[in-house]
């Protein structure tokens, strides 16, 4: 029987050389069984948000699970990975990345990569939608947004109004 330690590092390696598309495959197989599943997430839950992001987004999503408002600024510029937690995070990992991104909408801050995120979010949390139309609109209408940028934003606006009506 192997010991913990040697399975830890045997399915670390796996991560590591993830790339192969069989290796992914066999992952996905060894998760299923919920010691190995808590293997997975820690180790990918430590790597460096470059790492997880060459991760295949069915391994990748395990690092989602450390994501949270402590962690959350080490993210703010994380675009891949912050998508990763709108599509497989909780509603509380949702909310997070809205604030994120509510930031840099009230800065005026890389409204590309807010665009770029936000048009991911899926919620039935009425109450931030509309905040975030709000804050949306207020911002589109400043002297500062490119025009390509404000097409965009009107775009996302109209999406996320879509999601309140549901």
């Amino acid at each position: 029987m192997l010991e913990e330690g040697t399975i830890r590092n045997k399915i670390n390696n796996l991560i590591d050389n993830v790339t192969n598309n069989n290796v992914e495959k066999l992952i996905l197989k060894l998760v299923e069984d919920d010691q190995l599943l808590d293997i997975v997430t820690k180790y990918v839950s430590q790597l460096d948000s470059e790492t997880i992001n060459k991760l295949p987004t069915s391994v990748a999503k395990y690092a989602v699970t450390t994501f949270n408002k402590d962690t959350a600024g080490a993210y703010k510029d994380n675009v891949e990975f912050l998508i990763l937690v709108l599509k497989h995070g909780d509603a509380s990992q949702k909310k997070e990345v809205v604030r994120l991104m509510k930031d840099k909408i009230i800065n005026e801050d890389d409204l590309d990569t807010v665009v770029k995120v936000l048009d991911h979010l899926v919620t039935d949390n009425k109450k931030m939608l509309e905040n975030l139309v709000g804050e949306l609109e207020e911002v589109k209408n400043s002297e500062k947004v490119e025009e390509v940028t404000k097409e965009r934003i009107s775009e996302l606006i109209k999406k996320l109004s879509s999601l309140q009506k549901k």
